[in-house]
């Protein structure tokens, strides 16, 4: 069976602050935060969603709380009425730092550097590929120029060989075929003699 390497996923904490928040408010910020963090693929960070600590606080009162617990400067994400998914984005990307908080588009004089991210106008981009460890069988290579020569593997120039899931495998782990380069797998328990990892594309 292919392995895939998935990470480790950091937390981000979120709060919610609103008194009787609409449950449809907390299912919607939730929904947006696992479509941001790729939730279906490899994501990188998960919520924790606590509903009842933090309710009637400011942000400042929070932040005053975290740090009294010695959790300077770690992100937190609000949850309240105004929660949108330009917030929840910022959370993902960790820019706090450079936006105002909350960003006011009404007087503020620049836009918000994660704008591009709009996804009212623009999808959101795909998953980064998915490193996996495949056997011998799960595998096929090619040695054909008009696959190895896609490639460039300083110093040496093209790879002598490049390698994919086959279809079906591919299939079966929500993975696209497709060519990459190869390299050697530490033997380890559960891993066949002569499997390779590569990496592949998410097919979404």
């Amino acid at each position: 069976m292919v392995l895939l390497k998935r990470c480790t996923p950091s937390t981000l904490s979120a709060y919610v602050t609103a008194p009787s928040l609409p449950a449809a408010t907390i299912d919607r910020v939730l929904a947006d935060f696992r479509r941001g963090a790729y939730d279906a693929y490899d994501p990188g960070v998960r919520l924790v969603l606590d509903r009842r600590r933090f309710v009637n606080a400011s942000p400042q009162e929070v932040r005053a709380a975290l740090d009294g617990e010695g959790r300077d400067g770690e992100a937190f994400l609000i949850v309240d009425e105004g929660t949108t998914y330009l917030a929840i984005l910022a959370s993902l990307i960790s820019i706090h730092d450079s936006l105002p908080h909350p960003y006011d588009p009404v007087t503020s004089q620049t836009e918000p550097p994660i704008a591009i991210y709009d996804w009212t106008t623009n999808p959101p981009p795909p998953p980064l590929p998915i490193h996996v460890v495949a056997s011998p069988e799960e595998f096929e290579t090619s040695t054909s120029p008009q696959d190895t020569e896609r490639f460039v593997i300083p110093p040496d120039g093209h790879p002598r060989e490049v390698v994919r899931l086959k279809e079906g495998v591919a299939r079966e782990v929500g993975l696209r075929s497709e060519w990459a380069v190869g390299g050697s797998v530490a033997r380890e328990e559960g891993v066949a003699e002569g499997s390779l990892v590569f990496e592949q594309g998410w097919d979404c």
